[in-house]
Formats: C-alpha cells, structure tokens, sequence
C-alpha cells in the first residue's frame, strides 16, 4: 500500500511524482514560466575597501545578490545630471594648454577664448 504524498518523506515524494510524473489523473493544471532576460553585459564598478563591505552588508540585509542589488541601485537612483564645464586653458600653464598657443594670440583666442565653443 502506498502512502500519501502528503504523508512521504520529500524523497518518497520526489520518487513517487517522477514515477507518476505521466499520470493523468496527477496532472495538475499547466503553469506559465516566464524566464527573465539573460544578464550578459558586464560593467565594472570600483568602490574603496570600505565602501565595498558597506555595499555588500546593505545587499546582504536585503536579501540580494551583490549583482542585483548594485544593478537595482542603480536602475532606480534617480538621475543628477552634472552641468557642463567649460574647458578653458586660459589659467593653465603653457605645456598643459589644449591650444598650445600662448594666452595673447588670435589662436589662443579662437580655439579657447570666451566665443569658443569647447565642452
């Protein structure tokens, strides 16, 4: 006589259902699965030492991989665009000048100076 499955061990029960796993009168009603997308870009993020262990305790109390949390962190910040800097060389010292001309010059001037259009 066989037992339940309610009754089994989840062994027995596991061996009983793959048995039975044709049998139409245990057949139960048909589930949808959905598969999440596949994850297959990796992108780097360096933290400091102790910026990584706060990271990966906050992803541990919510339950989460590092990955997922990070990645939901992310998704979910909201967005803090930064304003544009205007490059300019005019205080740079002459070696390090994007120009390499000098301050008085009409190069300089075009290439750096206050009409110039340089993001």
């Amino acid at each position: 006589m066989t037992k339940h499955p309610d009754e089994m061990t989840d062994a027995e029960a596991a061996d009983f259902y793959y048995q039975h796993r044709n049998d139409p009168d245990l057949v139960g009603e048909e589930v949808e699965v959905v598969a999440p997308a596949r994850l297959s870009r990796v992108v780097s993020v360096r933290f400091s030492p102790e910026e990584a262990e706060k990271v990966q305790q906050r992803a541990e109390a919510a339950g989460l991989t590092l990955s997922a949390y990070v990645r939901q962190a992310a998704l979910d910040a909201p967005a803090a665009p930064r304003p544009p800097v205007r490059m300019s060389c005019a205080n740079w010292p002459r070696s390090a000048r994007p120009c390499s001309a000098s301050k008085t010059s009409w190069v300089h001037e075009r290439r750096c100076g206050p009409g110039a259009e340089r993001l």
